[in-house]
């Protein structure tokens, strides 16, 4: 199985970035890329163990694809700080990352996938759906 790489971009995000990086506790390495966090982001975030760095926040594009640029593994996943992994996803991952790994990333046919986006928005959760 190939190895997987989670980025996040993140700013002032203490009171959700704990169950992010618990979410993604099944990959590899965990990248997250803080914007200039002016709360305990960048704290919580090194004590998880995740490899913390610290840039200007110039748009959210820049600071994702600067965060998939620093991923030291082929398969990378991209998710936002107020976001998690549910069990259900981290299944689905495995499995096909599993299939990537019998023949090589060079020789995959999976180039990304998508996946349905559920956020907590304080009382209420929004379903925001990324397949075209």
């Amino acid at each position: 199985m190939p190895k997987i790489s989670a980025v996040l971009i993140a700013q002032n995000e203490e009171d959700r970035i704990e169950a992010a990086l618990r979410s993604l506790a099944f990959c590899d390495e965990i990248v997250v890329v803080d914007g200039g966090s002016r709360d305990q982001t960048a704290a919580r975030v090194s004590a998880m163990g995740a490899r913390l760095l610290e840039r200007p926040f110039d748009g959210f594009v820049a600071q994702k694809n600067f965060a998939v640029e620093q991923a030291r593994h082929d398969v990378v996943l991209s998710l936002d700080a107020d976001e998690e992994v549910t069990n259900a996803l981290r299944a689905e991952i495995r499995h096909s990352t599993c299939k990537i790994g019998q023949f090589g990333i060079a020789h995959s046919t999976v180039a990304a996938f998508a996946f349905d986006r559920v956020r907590d928005r304080g009382a209420r959760y929004v379903r925001a759906t990324l397949r075209r």
